[in-house]
């Protein structure tokens, strides 16, 4: 699993900076790392909550302390949401980059 997540990051790198301008490059990786970041750790954690509640069998004092077998649903969610973000990161790669820029030069 370290392993494929070291290279969906080198994938996800690239094609950030495959896709920007030369000097928006430093700028792009930091968006796009910060955008990574809010997603997994605000969005992806409402995600994980809401299958934890929701495949519950038996909770005690607000935790749960048995899950049903149906706790395919975890697994189902992590491999669509990696196939959507190989998706995003295939499309991004293949934009096309050829933009001109106005020059500085007097």
């Amino acid at each position: 699993m370290l392993a494929v997540a070291g290279a969906c990051f080198l994938m996800q790198g690239m094609a950030v900076i495959r896709s920007v301008r030369p000097a928006d490059k430093a700028t792009a990786v930091g968006a796009s790392l910060a955008t990574v970041a809010l997603l997994s750790f605000v969005v992806g954690q409402l995600i994980y909550m809401l299958i934890s509640h929701q495949t519950c069998a038996y909770s005690s004092h607000g935790a749960c302390l048995l899950h049903t077998p149906t706790l395919w649903v975890a697994c189902a969610t992590s491999a669509g949401l990696a196939v959507m973000a190989a998706i995003a990161s295939l499309v991004a790669s293949r934009m096309p980059t050829d933009v001109v820029e106005p020059t500085t030069i007097l």
